[in-house]
Order: structure tokens, then C-alpha cells, then sequence
């Protein structure tokens, strides 16, 4: 469900309507009094949960009363939450800064009652409230509730919080028509419209690569080092927005990710179509360090939402570039990890060779590396490695995008706090906060 971004606000309320009724064979205006007690509340999420009453009856199909509750709670937003907003004013040159239903009812939790005498309900299975009264009641209580709720009654934080939640909802809207547009540009591109940077390969298909490689340093030697028949080289020239914590425009906004979404052609999101894709994998390398670890839980936790049929088809690689190399005689020995080095060195060291006389070159990034290291441990098919990422791997990778925001982002504050609360040899006295 998300985060609360409001608090539970309830909204109450009493009036009476005319009904018609037969009375002895005669039509006669009847006095009813309807009770409406309501209590609403969004959280960060975008599902929404609502369950109303009529009486003690659950109406799981709705009726005039929930016809009112939505009027009311989409009225209320424009013309007051949102009204004169000014991170909507671009979208308002446009006449498109107004929310809809579905912007309105993103994330929200409520429960809706009312009661009064006889209710009228359509169908055997009284489900469906049709009283035509109730949805006017329902409006003008929801309608006044919010309106003071919005203008001073509610806390101010809450209301700005959820101002800013309806603002994102509707930019993302409006913005997921790009993304079709995208798509479906996407689709029907040739290798004119490709990105500037894509060095495409000249065979698509089911055996067809697409290698993510991190910066231009690399783009170099991978380029010259491929097979140009079936693999594909994609730079990377800045870091990917963070999927899991950006909106639907800051994706699209991001050069990476639309220079990624065009290059495989298939579109992204709901509108991804794994049938389109103009490459049989996407293998992710990046340096064996912390930058490129960030960078592949980027990558992943944005295919993970936007490419998702890919991961789930293990269409996705991660190459494994080594972190250390020693040459020995005419063989090298290479070694992904620290301790994996210091295994060879002992191995080495049983003849009589000592340790010292041993020398490991650790590699800093792929850019270092020349055509020749870089084909044979990330682009010859005889001799590379590559990890196929599955799902597990992404719940991981957005673990720790989350953990890099906190230790490498701009919120000083964030970070200190983790520090603190995480580190058993701080001495807290000695830090002057």
C-alpha cells in the first residue's frame, strides 16, 4: 500500500430527502433522514481500496451513494487542492491540469456508509444502491468535508503532501502518452532513428546482443572488440534514473532509459511487446567496483519495470568482467574477487614461487582494459562469463539502489542518520551534530 501520505480524515454528516412512496394504493411523498459517515486516507501506493454500506449491507457493486462520493472527491480536488498549482502550470496552458477519477483515487483507502430507511437497490442481489437522493447527500457532505479539510482544518504538511501526489498523478497521465508515442516510434524505427550513440549490429534476432557497457572509455575497446554481425554496443554516458523511486516523466525524461527503450524497440511499461524486441539479450557490463554495481542495479530495477518480459524469459545477462590479473610465463591468470585472487596466489606459490615476486594488475574499469582483455572476458562467447539475472537478482539490485541513495545521494541528512544508527564503532560524543 505504500507510505500514509495523509492522515484519516472522516467526514459526517445528516439531511433529509423527499421519497415517494405507496401508501394504501397512493403515491405519497414520504420525510426520510439519511446518515452518511464516511473515513478516507492515501497512502504513497497506487491501488485503491473502497468498501461501502448501505446500512449493514455491503454494496460491492456500488450505487448513487459511491456516484456521489466520486464527484464530490474529484470537485473538490480541482477546484481546491489543485486550484492555481503551480507545478501544474505548464499542463494548464494545455487545459490538461485537471485530475481525473483514476488520478484522484490513486492510493486511497475508504470506507462509505450511510444509512436511511428502505433503501432502494437494483438487481435481486442488493449490491447496488439506487436510491437517486443518496448521490446528492453523498456529494454535498464529501464536497463541504474535503473542502474544509483542504482550506485549514486538515494538518498543512498533509495537505501539501497530497497536492503533491495528485500534481504527479496527473503529469504521469498525461506523460504515458509520450510513452506510447515512444513506443510505437520505437517500433517501427530503422537504424536511422536509432540513437546516436548505439553502435548497432548489422543481424537482429533471437541471436542478437545488445551490450550495455558504462561510459565511453569502454565503448572503445567493446566496439572494437565485438562481432559487428549480431552484437550491439550502447554506451552509457550518465547515471539511469532510479525506476523505483522516480515517476513515469522523470523516465522519460532520462536520456539512458529512452536511449535504451529505442534501441530494443519494443516499447516499455504495460505497452512493452517482447515479440518487437530487435535483440535476443541484453547484457549489462559494467565496471567490477561500486559505481558499476550501481549502475547494474539501475539497470535491472529499471527492466524490472518498464522491460519486465525480458527478466522473465532470462533474457537479460550480466557479464563478469575480472577485478585482478597476473601474467605467469605466457599464461594470465585472472580473479573476480579479492579472494579468489589470494586462492591463485596460493596455488601459484606451492612450486617455490614466492608471493612477492607475483604481481596482481587490478583492473579500475573497462576502459582500461585493451581490445583484446575486454573481448575474451566479456564479448567472446568461448571465453566469457555471463550470470543470467532472475528475479531474485532484481529484488536484490533494488535493495541496493536503495542503499546506494542513502550512502551516495544528496540527502546529507538521510545518510547521517544511517551512519549513526548502523555503525557499532562510531562514537557518537565525538561528532558535533
Amino acid at each position: 500500500m505504500g507510505e500514509n501520505v495523509t492522515e484519516i480524515i472522516t467526514l459526517s454528516g445528516f439531511e433529509s430527502f423527499l421519497e415517494k412512496v405507496p401508501v394504501d394504493g397512493k403515491m405519497q411523498e414520504v420525510d426520510r433522514d439519511c446518515k452518511v459517515e464516511i473515513a478516507i486516507r492515501w497512502t504513497s501506493g497506487f491501488d485503491n481500496t473502497i468498501q461501502s454500506f448501505v446500512n449493514t449491507i455491503p454494496t460491492t457493486q456500488g450505487g448513487t451513494h459511491i456516484a456521489g462520493f466520486d464527484r464530490a472527491l474529484t470537485r473538490a480536488v480541482n477546484d481546491i487542492l489543485l486550484k492555481d498549482t503551480r507545478k501544474l502550470a505548464k499542463l494548464a496552458k494545455e487545459n490538461k491540469n485537471r485530475a481525473t477519477k483514476e488520478d484522484v483515487q490513486e492510493g486511497l483507502t475508504a470506507a462509505i456508509k450511510v444509512i436511511f430507511p428502505e433503501p432502494q437497490f437494483r438487481g435481486q442481489t442488493k449490491q447496488e444502491l439506487g436510491t437517486p437522493a443518496i448521490e446528492k447527500i453523498v456529494y454535498d457532505i464529501v464536497k463541504q468535508g474535503l473542502t474544509d479539510w483542504f482550506n485549514g482544518a486538515g494538518p498543512k504538511r498533509h495537505v501539501n503532501l497530497l497536492r503533491d501526489k495528485m500534481s504527479n498523478a496527473i503529469i504521469n497521465r498525461v506523460s504515458s502518452k509520450q510513452l506510447l508515442e515512444t513506443k510505437r516510434r520505437a517500433a517501427s524505427m530503422g537504424s536511422t532513428g536509432m540513437p546516436e550513440k548505439l553502435a548497432d549490429c548489422r543481424v537482429h534476432g533471437s541471436d542478437s546482443e545488445l551490450i550495455i557497457v558504462e561510459g565511453d572509455s569502454a565503448a572503445g575497446p567493446a566496439k572494437a572488440g565485438r562481432n559487428s554481425e549480431n552484437m550491439a554496443i550502447l554506451p552509457l554516458r550518465g547515471k539511469v534514473v532510479n525506476a523505483e523511486k522516480s515517476s513515469l516523466k522523470q523516465v522519460l525524461d532520462n536520456t539512458e532509459a529512452q536511449a535504451l527503450f529505442t534501441a530494443v524497440g519494443a516499447g516499455s511499461g504495460e505497452e512493452f511487446e517482447i515479440e518487437a524486441a530487435r535483440y535476443g539479450r541484453i547484457i549489462i557490463l559494467c565496471d567490477a567496483d561500486v559505481d558499476g554495481s550501481h549502475i547494474r542495479c539501475l539497470l535491472l530495477t529499471l527492466m524490472h519495470k518498464y522491460m519486465r518480459p525480458m527478466l522473465e524469459e532470462g533474457r537479460v545477462f550480466a557479464a563478469q568482467p575480472p577485478l585482478f590479473s597476473t601474467r605467469i610465463g605466457d599464461t594470465i591468470h585472472r580473479a573476480f574477487s579479492e579472494s579468489e585472487r589470494d586462492t591463485i596466489t596460493a596455488k601459484l606459490t606451492k612450486g617455490g614461487r614466492k608471493a612477492e615476486n607475483i604481481t596482481w594488475n587490478r583492473f579500475k574499469g573497462l576502459g582500461e582494459m585493451n581490445v583484446d582483455e575486454l573481448a575474451e572476458c566479456a564479448l567472446n562467447p568461448k571465453t566469457r562469463i555471463l550470470r543470467q539475472m532472475k528475479m531474485s537478482d532484481v529484488a536484490a539490485a533494488k535493495k541496493a539502489a536503495k542503499a546506494f541513495d542513502t550512502l551516495m545521494g544528496s540527502d546529507v541528512g538521510k545518510r547521517r542518520d544511517y551512519l549513526i544508527a548502523n555503525s557499532n564503532l562510531l562514537d557518537q560524543s565525538a561528532l558535533d551534530i
